[in-house]
């Protein structure tokens, strides 16, 4: 049993803006259709409900299945299952508990737009393509808003871009990301009227952030004016995430953690393994 503990509250004196709290569908929207329809709902008003004990989700992360949904030049699939599922997501959320925000993060831009011509393993986009890839993400984004009837709040400029993965995945440098943010896709977004905020970069770990990531980016006076986040994903199980983001702080930036994961791939439902959570949680919030 626990002891009791008193906690004073202090609204007159807040200390951060925090967004939300949300999880990725990617790739696993799909596997609630295992269970059945009660299972489902209750799978779901744990995430979601606010009018019960639950874990108050008012984000969603989707993938946008980029190499799947644009194959080869001119050919476009937006039934793709990935797609789709991720779709079906985000409208029953949004009719059950009223969640409409959403974050879309792209794990592989097409095969052909990249050096290694494949969705896997890497690679990096031809420059000759960055104005292509711009265009595509537009697409991606209306016509989610066109199936939907709410758009995203947000567009990633890549998964983890500093990984080389044997399933989707790209790489960007510092220097590529900017040149392509920059002179195409802030300028893409601008003219489309949307109003999805550009995020940056979802790197895998926050380890050394500020050097290798957030100052080479943040630097740049056109990335500053287009990243309207920074973010970073937990995987680095050393990261010391009470560390604050100096290149956050320095140009009023937010930094969101958008993913973490003891990829291990079972449940834990233990209260030590609820600890670990939430103890991984008080050090991002403490950054």
């Amino acid at each position: 049993k626990a002891a009791n503990v008193t906690v004073n509250i202090d609204y007159n004196n807040p200390r951060q803006t925090l967004e939300g709290f949300g999880a990725s569908a990617t790739w696993v929207a799909n596997d609630i259709d295992a269970f059945s329809p009660a299972k489902q709902t209750q799978i779901l008003d744990l995430l979601y409900n606010t009018s019960q004990p639950s874990a108050g989700l008012s984000w969603v992360r989707v993938g946008s299945f980029l190499c799947n949904f644009n194959p080869s030049p001119g050919v476009f699939d937006w039934n793709h299952w990935g797609i789709q599922s991720g779709m079906r997501w985000l409208q029953r959320v949004n009719a059950a508990y009223g969640v409409n925000k959403f974050v879309v993060s792209s794990w592989s831009p097409p095969a052909w737009m990249k050096d290694n011509n494949s969705c896997t393993n890497g690679g990096h986009v031809l420059p000759a393509q960055y104005a292509n890839l711009a265009a595509l993400k537009i697409q991606w984004l209306n016509n989610a808003k066109a199936q939907l009837g709410f758009e995203a709040q947000v567009e990633s400029v890549q998964n983890e871009p500093n990984t080389r993965a044997n399933y989707d995945s790209c790489e960007w440098t510092t220097s590529e990301m900017n040149t392509f943010v920059v002179n195409h896709l802030r300028p893409a977004l601008a003219a489309s009227g949307l109003t999805a905020r550009i995020m940056a970069p979802e790197v895998s770990f926050y380890s050394n952030f500020d050097n290798a990531w957030g100052f080479p980016l943040l630097n740049d006076p056109g990335m500053r004016a287009a990243v309207s986040i920074v973010a970073t994903h937990g995987y680095g199980r050393t990261d010391n995430f009470s560390n604050p983001c100096n290149s956050c702080a320095q140009y009023n930036k937010p930094i969101w953690q958008t993913e973490d994961s003891n990829l291990d791939g079972r449940y834990n439902g233990s209260i030590d393994d609820g600890l670990i959570w939430s103890t991984e949680i008080y050090k991002a919030l403490n950054a």
